[in-house]
């Protein structure tokens, strides 16, 4: 597997109001919704490897939905 570093200033957290350890977490997902948004990164490549950003194929499917809806519905639907 292959690790990569990032470093981000402390503000970054603190803007999107998450601990250092959170933000690391949300990266995973982020990397991966940004990929698909690409063309770089398919639903069914993302769905067939349980390796592709730590994700299985159910919570990979789960982030792309919300995306998708997130980008037809902004922010007033998007409470649930």
């Amino acid at each position: 597997m292959i690790h990569v570093t990032l470093s981000l200033p402390e503000e970054t957290a603190l803007a999107l109001k998450v601990t250092p350890e959170q933000l690391g977490g949300e990266m995973h997902p982020a990397a991966a919704v940004k990929l698909y948004g690409f063309g770089k990164l398919s639903t069914c490549k993302g769905c067939r490897s349980d390796q592709v950003f730590n994700l299985g194929a159910r919570a990979y499917l789960q982030i792309l939905l919300e995306y998708i809806l997130y980008q037809l519905f902004p922010s007033p639907l998007r409470s649930w």
